[in-house]
């Protein structure tokens, strides 16, 4: 029996068991967390999900990961979970205009200082550079899976975020001998919004 956790531990967070290739449980943190666009590991999910399965984490063969970049200052401030409509305008106004447009370097994290969870971060920070390091977001990350769930490093996989929209799509649609067009269109994952691919 091979058993495959899915995480997604950004905007959405989410998780999914497969044993032996047969979808057996999926479900979003914000279903259990109660809050909207839950953002971070969805750690309430993956033991839903076991649960559901009839597994344990012991159970577990391999844990996929989606998305290799995720930056800090998002899972910092919890941007999609935490930001109302005025947030996203002040984003565009204080941050991202003056960033692109005056060639200046605002503090994300002291524009949105009240954002910031009183909770402390699940995730070692330590492996940061600063709020913009995503390769040390991605180290915490799977440090974070190897502390929760106990499996080795060499078992954890990371995918690029819009192959892993373009395989759902591509699996939902259930394959066939003919060429088909798969299309992918997305505010932003791994530096890119949108994406073509021939199944």
């Amino acid at each position: 029996m091979a058993v495959i956790l899915g995480i997604h531990d950004g905007h959405h967070s989410s998780a999914a068991i497969f044993v032996d290739s047969k979808l057996v449980a999926a479900f979003a943190e914000e279903r259990l967390t109660r809050t909207k666009s839950e953002y971070g590991y969805p750690e309430k999910t993956i033991e839903y999900c076991l649960k559901e399965a009839g597994l344990i984490e012991t159970d577990i063969d391999i844990v996929v990961l989606a998305s290799i970049s995720l930056p800090p200052k998002y899972h910092m401030a919890k941007r999609s979970t935490t930001f109302t409509i005025d947030d996203f305008w002040k984003e565009q106004e204080m941050y991202w205009y003056p960033k692109i447009y005056q060639n200046e370097s605002p503090n994300y994290l002291e524009i949105f200082s009240d954002k910031r969870s009183k909770v402390k971060s699940q995730y070692d920070y330590s492996f940061l550079e600063d709020i913009d390091d995503t390769k040390g977001m991605l180290m915490s990350r799977i440090d974070l899976i190897k502390r929760k769930i106990g499996i080795a490093e060499d078992k954890i996989h990371v995918f690029e975020h819009q192959s892993c929209h373009a395989y759902y799509g591509y699996y939902w649609y259930g394959g066939n001998d003919e060429k088909f067009l798969v299309l992918t269109a997305d505010g932003c994952g791994d530096g890119t919004n949108g994406s073509m691919w021939v199944g």
